[in-house]
């Protein structure tokens, strides 16, 4: 987002809990780092209906610099410091009024504008860390809101049948993933069908995991692995191993696969663009 997309205000909408903390940490860690800004930072319950207090302190905090970047085209002639909250209170109110009466004047005659009208164009990425059974709510409730920015987000967001259902709300999402099958991938097309004709179903990525797991397992017995600790080493010495659902290898240090697939949602399905 930062190095190829040149995005450099963000916002982040992450779980209340362990793994949403840590990944809420990590990102605001990481835009400081690389001198990105973090304009919003939002946190909500797992299991919850409800995210409008969310997306409208996102929505909120985005008209504010909207606001602030109309000040600083003034700046020339209106000294910013010296005005108190009730003199910015009058001029973000003149703001709003002049936003809302250009969008009236491009709609046709009789057209009611509405607040939530007002696209918020002032923050360059959203990051949605959400877990799998929020997904719906968030992409339900996302759009109303109108906050014009790339969204971004994690593994959670690899079902395509989120893609089909929809593709409105999550139109351009970028996100990663150490899972993604190409349609192509001639070895997963010929497991799909061994696995439909014993167990009468399609193989979701849960059994596509246990696949992989078991080859790369029985990879190490292979090459020589009979003890815990040879199956570890040559775990952690696999350079490249070519699973159904992507090539593994792992990182010595944190044991995670290093390969990771940037995918994005274009025009009704899931594409790798890295």
């Amino acid at each position: 987002a930062y190095g190829e997309l040149n995005l450099k205000t963000f916002a982040l909408l992450t779980p209340v809990n362990k793994s949403g903390q840590n990944i809420a940490e990590y990102f605001m860690r990481y835009v400081e780092k690389i001198g990105g800004t973090l304009v919003s930072e939002q946190a909500y319950f797992p299991g919850t209906l409800r995210l409008g207090v969310q997306f409208g302190n996102i929505r909120n905090q985005g008209f504010n610099i909207m606001f602030m970047d109309s000040l600083r085209i003034l700046s020339d002639s209106l000294d910013i410091s010296i005005l108190d909250t009730e003199q910015i209170d009058t001029l973000k109110y003149r703001f709003f009024k002049r936003k809302k009466t250009e969008l009236e004047e491009a709609a046709p005659p009789g057209t009611y504008i509405d607040t939530l009208d007002i696209p918020i164009t002032s923050i360059d990425c959203l990051f949605l860390s959400v877990e799998k059974e929020d997904r719906q709510i968030v992409l339900t409730q996302f759009p109303y809101y109108n906050i014009q920015t790339q969204v971004i987000g994690g593994r959670n967001w690899y079902n395509p049948d989120i893609v089909e259902d929809n593709i409105n709300y999550i139109k351009g999402m970028i996100f990663t993933s150490d899972y993604f099958v190409e349609e192509s991938n001639t070895a997963y097309n010929e497991f799909v069908n061994r696995f439909r004709m014993k167990y009468g179903k399609t193989p979701g990525p849960a059994a596509v995991y246990g696949y992989d797991c078991m080859n790369l397992f029985l990879h190490t017995i292979q090459q020589g692995a009979l003890t815990r600790e040879e199956a570890k080493n040559a775990l952690l010495n696999i350079r490249t191993y070519p699973g159904l659902k992507g090539n593994i290898a792992f990182d010595k240090n944190s044991r995670t696969n290093k390969y990771i697939n940037i995918l994005k949602h274009r025009r009704n399905k899931i594409v790798k663009i890295q």
